[in-house]
């Protein structure tokens, strides 16, 4: 027969052997609920992660766009200039060319009439 010191011995034994298997299940339930709770945040943020990218590179593909836009723009502007101020210096040329062409005319003109003038001068 157990005397009763040994019988609450034993008694106290369970009861912590007990506990202690209460404490590791409640471990390894709040450990698997602690697992999923960082599983279920971790892909939060990667989904949060994959949409800023997508709209960070939505942005940068509408800058790169209006960028290019802006470009063809410019080159367009400065190719008409450049155009125009061809064809500017292409009439101007060309005025030149007549003018050049006008002073030669007007030259032989006035030489003939210097000649015709002195014809006419000598018998006076």
């Amino acid at each position: 027969m157990l005397l009763p010191l040994q019988k609450h011995t034993e008694e106290i034994t369970k009861l912590r052997n007990d506990f202690e298997r209460q404490v590791r299940e409640i471990e390894a339930k709040y450990d698997k609920k602690m697992k999923m709770l960082r599983d279920e945040l971790d892909l939060r943020r990667k989904t949060e992660i994959h949409e800023v990218e997508e709209r960070k590179n939505g942005q940068i593909s509408t800058l790169m766009q209006r960028h290019e836009e802006a470009l063809t723009d410019m080159k367009n502007y400065y190719n008409d200039i450049t155009l125009n101020n061809l064809a500017l210096i292409n009439s101007l040329k060309e005025q030149m060319e007549d003018m050049r062409k006008k002073e030669e005319h007007l030259e032989k003109e006035m030489l003939e009439v210097s000649a015709q003038n002195r014809r006419l001068a000598e018998p006076l």
